[in-house]
């Protein structure tokens, strides 16, 4: 049967979400299915609860495994946060890319980035004295290494967002940090290389998303 919207049904609806906590990933997807309706006929408040609840569940895994975050199922619920702001909501009303699962998203992929460049940078300019020193920086290396794999697999295992990301600065620094770490990993000089300079050249961001400013896909910062 078609869907009928009410907003005060609608109203209702989504306080009663925003006092809702998932315990478990099936429960928030139900929640969500029963939800993909209203939000496509166009409901702001119900999306915005939507929302909330994809990022109590991001969260959850940020939480997880005694404090190691699962970061392929983090992302995974950050997307579907995001997706419900940026590809349910009718054309002319949607947000693009949400507001907390986006900035949350943005931090993970901008600090995984970081981190891998940071532990990149130590390891080019020390000269370890002493054998477990060198170990113990390889270790934190890789260990920087797989977070940011994770974050990727669970981006790009995402069918649905994967085309809406094509241009997230984030989520591109992320793909070329990793790039750089194994290619140098191989000792592959010329692949690392071209990619610094992709991160640091200057590019005409969209009118759309960023009011066509110029920009870098790293922070002025890392330089």
């Amino acid at each position: 049967d078609d869907i009928i919207y009410e907003p005060r049904i609608a109203a209702m609806i989504a306080e009663a979400l925003s006092h809702r906590l998932p315990s478990t990933d099936a429960e928030a997807r139900d929640l969500l299915e029963l939800c993909e309706g209203m939000v496509r006929l166009g409901s702001l408040l119900i999306a915005d609860a939507c929302e909330s609840l994809a990022f109590s569940r991001a969260l959850h895994h940020n939480r997880s495994n005694s404090g190691n975050s699962n970061f392929t199922r983090e992302v995974y619920w950050l997307l579907r946060g995001m997706e419900v702001q940026s590809c349910w909501l009718p054309e002319q009303r949607r947000r693009t890319l949400g507001f907390a699962c986006r900035r949350r998203f943005d931090s993970l992929c901008e600090g995984s980035a970081k981190d891998l460049i940071a532990m990149l940078s130590v390891a080019a300019i020390t000269n370890f004295s002493k054998t477990s020193e060198k170990e113990k920086h390889e270790k934190e290396l890789s260990s920087a290494l797989q977070a940011a794999e994770d974050i990727l697999e669970g981006v790009l295992q995402d069918e649905a967002m994967v085309p809406v990301l094509k241009g997230h600065l984030e989520a591109n620094l992320l793909q070329y940090t990793v790039d750089i770490a194994l290619a140098d990993a191989k000792g592959d000089t010329v692949r690392v290389a071209a990619d610094i300079v992709h991160c640091l050249e200057e590019r005409c961001l969209s009118e759309g998303d960023h009011g066509g400013v110029v920009s870098t896909l790293a922070d002025p910062k890392l330089y």
